[in-house]
């Protein structure tokens, strides 16, 4: 299980659609962190709101992403 790091650039066109699609906010982002459910389902020693390090507001989802069911992190920087 690992966690999933995306920048500008590193997603697709129509990656970035279908996240619109399901109602994540796709304008002035940083960067992306996509955390399988099995993942979080373990105790972990750590907040995952923590993760993200935005300049601005940074939100959490759930999306399927790659036909898994994921948290998906998105850090802002305006």
């Amino acid at each position: 299980m690992n966690i999933e790091y995306y920048e500008r650039g590193d997603l697709t066109s129509r990656d970035i659609e279908y996240l619109r699609d399901v109602d994540v906010n796709m304008d002035d982002w940083d960067y992306i962190l996509i955390i399988p459910d099995e993942l979080l389902e373990k105790e972990v020693d750590y907040n995952i709101e923590k993760l993200l390090t935005g300049m601005s507001h940074n939100t959490w989802h759930k999306v399927m992403w790659k036909g898994k069911e994921c948290s998906l992190g998105v850090a802002y920087h305006a």
